[in-house]
């Protein structure tokens, strides 16, 4: 696990506050090798337009804490131990899946729900 992983995503719900989650997120994931500090992130939202101050605020403000922390104990709960891991309907999928063994899992579940 990255050291600075709940750093990078307290990042990346700022960035969302300014609609540019994925765009920030995609950076971060083709940058995986790096332990993000605050400056390469600041490095990441400029890179991707953000208002760097009102991402700085945001940073600053902790107030995207309570939103990832939620999402680390859902996560708990349900039994995610790695990553990356998917949740599709509740199944939780371990690893990366190949495209085929994904669309598998997705004709399973669309059979299962009727949907």
């Amino acid at each position: 696990m990255h050291t600075a992983s709940c750093l990078a995503s307290y990042a990346a719900e700022c960035a969302s506050e300014q609609g540019k989650f994925w765009e920030f997120a995609d950076r971060l994931f083709a940058d995986q090798q790096r332990e993000f500090s605050r400056p390469d992130l600041d490095v990441h939202a400029n890179a991707v337009g953000l208002d760097v101050n009102a991402f700085n605020a945001c940073m600053d403000s902790g107030q995207t804490k309570g939103i990832v922390r939620k999402d680390v104990e859902e996560g708990i709960h349900i039994g995610v131990n790695a990553t990356p891991t998917l949740v599709i309907n509740g199944r939780v999928v371990e690893g990366l899946p190949t495209p085929e063994q994904f669309d598998a899992i997705v004709a399973i579940e669309k059979q299962r729900t009727g949907k």
